[in-house]
């Protein structure tokens, strides 16, 4: 975990490695490759972000259409597409496959970074609140996944 986040923080091709990151969740997903989505969750929750609040400009006026097309075409949003799409991909009720140590590492960095914030009111909302719903929903098949910890 602690080598691919350091990796992407000084790739100098973040966006051709974000697409590439995508495009393999894609193609593994459609092939049913459980083992593929299970270490490209772990790749794609080293590369996530912490939710950021929704922004708003600079005068306190919400920010235009521009700058959200702007944002919807930022690297995270298709980190988060491919954190959601390996997390639907895998069955999350399987002991075998919440058990997995990379698994386990990946939810438990996507738990860190979303710990106790309000997604209602973070950027890119309706994707954070899925990734912490399919999360919850394996924790509570498996609850050490996080020692007992389960997401609000």
């Amino acid at each position: 975990l602690q080598s691919e986040m350091v990796r992407f923080s000084n790739s100098t091709t973040c966006t051709d490695d974000v697409h590439r990151l995508l495009a393999e969740a894609v193609r593994a997903s459609d092939m049913g490759d459980a083992y593929m989505m299970c270490c490209l969750l772990l790749k794609s929750a080293a590369w996530l972000r912490k939710p950021r609040s929704i922004p708003i400009g600079k005068d306190g006026a919400p920010m235009s259409e521009q700058a959200k097309l702007e944002l919807q075409a930022a690297c995270q949003s298709k980190v988060r597409k491919a954190v959601l799409i390996c997390l639907e991909g895998l069955d999350l009720k399987h002991n075998g496959t919440v058990e997995r140590g990379d698994v386990q590492v990946a939810m438990q960095r996507i738990e860190n970074l979303i710990g106790d914030l309000d997604l209602d009111k973070v950027r890119s909302a309706k994707q954070w609140l899925r990734i912490r719903e399919l999360i919850s929903a394996a924790q509570s098949i498996d609850g050490h996944v996080s020692a007992g910890k389960t997401l609000k």
